[in-house]
């Protein structure tokens, strides 16, 4: 595999208006979470049978939920606060590793197992398209940018 070097920034500034792109997959866009916020155990629940009855935040500020088929089975995974207000579209088949900055970002993945980043305003900030995503604890960072 071939991995290239890059700076988090750099990645960040190097985006132009055509690498940056709203979550636009889904037909309708979720903007709250029907349900509401249980304090006792930071979880967020519904009863609406389109998603998950229950999301915890264990000790985050967001948690991820799933829209769900008639049958019970995740369509995708999203991102939502501790108001039920959607910050990722539940569109992706995973939604990890959060970095921390002035704004939050997410690493999320595709269907295909394609890797990209999303930051907490829900703009695709790299469109999963890498075999994997590194964030390390250095000043750099690598992304594996093999597309075969």
């Amino acid at each position: 595999m071939n991995y290239l070097l890059l700076f988090f920034f750099t990645i960040l500034s190097a985006c132009t208006n055509k690498t940056i792109q709203k979550q636009d997959r889904s037909k309708s866009k979720i903007v709250q979470l029907p349900g509401h916020y249980n304090v006792q155990d930071n979880a967020w629940e519904n009863s609406d049978p389109n998603y998950d009855a229950y999301s915890s935040f264990g000790e985050d500020l967001y948690a991820t939920f799933s829209k769900l088929d008639k049958d019970g089975n995740s369509l995708g995974l999203g991102l939502i606060d501790k108001s039920g207000k959607v910050i990722i579209q539940p569109i992706y088949s995973s939604v990890t590793m959060r970095i921390r900055m002035e704004n939050d970002f997410f690493v999320v993945s595709d269907s295909l197992n394609n890797y990209g980043i999303v930051n907490s305003e829900g703009v695709e900030i790299v469109k999963p398209q890498f075999d994997d995503i590194y964030f390390g604890n250095n000043a750099a960072d690598s992304m594996d940018t093999n597309l075969d």
